[in-house]
């Protein structure tokens, strides 16, 4: 089991959510603190380092530290798919 730590910056975007993407992420992140494995994808390219894991349209994008264990998983952004990895949005 791997503690959880949301920085401001991932308190803020939960908080903007709305109610039932909210409670779609909590129930999400409550699955990723009890098992780690298999719930996200690590990323590569210009975010390379980060992990995300899907909840519909949105991505939990966390970082994973610490030993085998004593993990700590610390949730960076919490963003809609179109803005989440930093590419920017297209023109209609």
């Amino acid at each position: 089991m791997a503690s959880l730590l949301l920085t401001h910056r991932a308190e803020r975007d939960l908080a903007a959510l709305p109610r039932t993407i909210r409670e779609a992420v909590v129930e999400t992140l409550t699955l990723l603190e009890a098992d780690l494995e298999g719930m996200g994808k690590e990323l590569r390219g210009r975010v390379r380092g980060l992990w995300a894991c899907r909840v519909g349209n949105y991505r939990i994008l966390y970082t994973v530290a610490g030993s085998s264990a004593r993990q700590r998983v610390i949730v960076r952004a919490i963003r809609h798919r179109g803005v989440a990895y930093g590419r920017p949005r297209r023109r209609r």
